[in-house]
């Protein structure tokens, strides 16, 4: 399993250079920490980013709640914000942006990971709000009952809803695969896409992936075969998945 990638933004070199090294001791994989609004902003178009660490006070200003928005509008992937201040003003405006945790300096090696761990867990929850959001305003996903229509080029191709195998995060984006063999990439979120397709025999095996269950072929150990594409099962997810389909010792 690839490590977690962490983009920490924290403008204090200390603090950075140390929590740094505590999620380099812990497993992840943590980028080159950034200092300012702009290079954070920079690292998240660029980089392939499963969580974020924010300062919130960067540069004397509530920079790290900028940055908050933007993830939620933007790249939509699990932020922890971390900072000195708990008074009643900052947390307000802080829980405005929906972090997954809140970190108070000084902190120690079991309150970072108690934090992401956490963060990543929730993560695969959905945003109710968003996923309205996303079924309002997305406009090159058109549905019919039975079908999408998902947009290439100039184009909006349709989609029969029973043709999708399985459909797999990817960035800011998410691909779609079929039975005949497409792998179409819309950007949307796979929880909105989930909740599109609801009620249609669509299962969430994992962070990452949600499958057509019609098409499993087999279920061995960690991983379930889409026809005979294997896909890792998520730990939290595998009795979910297993109190669905019907098995025979």
């Amino acid at each position: 399993m690839d490590a977690i990638k962490i983009l920490v933004v924290e403008d204090e070199f200390i603090i950075a250079r140390n929590l740094q090294a505590i999620l380099e001791d812990l497993g992840y994989e943590p980028y080159e920490p950034v200092g300012t609004k702009k290079e954070a902003i920079h690292a998240l178009q660029e980089l392939e980013i499963d969580l974020a660490i924010l300062d919130i006070n960067l540069a004397g200003n509530q920079e790290g709640i900028e940055i908050g928005r933007y993830i939620n509008d933007k790249i939509r992937i699990p932020f922890i914000y971390l900072t000195s201040n708990s008074d009643k003003s900052t947390i307000a405006d802080a829980k405005e942006t929906h972090p997954r945790a809140y970190l108070i300096k000084p902190f120690n090696e079991d309150d970072i990971y108690a934090a992401i761990e956490m963060a990543l867990a929730y993560s695969s929850e959905p945003n109710v709000a968003q996923i309205q959001k996303d079924a309002l305003s997305a406009v090159s996903m058109p549905t019919l009952r039975d079908s999408i229509f998902v947009k290439v080029g100039s184009k909006h191709i349709k989609v029969k809803v029973e043709d999708i195998t399985y459909a797999a995060a990817d960035g800011k984006m998410v691909q779609i695969n079929t039975v005949q063999g497409q792998k179409l990439p819309v950007k949307m979120s796979l929880e909105s896409l989930q909740e599109l397709l609801k009620d249609q025999g669509i299962i969430r095996i994992q962070r990452g992936f949600i499958i057509q269950s019609k098409y499993i072929s087999a279920i061995n150990g960690e991983f379930v075969y889409i026809l005979e594409t294997p896909i890792p099962i998520g730990r939290q997810y595998k009795e979910d998945l297993m109190n669905q389909i019907r098995t025979i010792n």
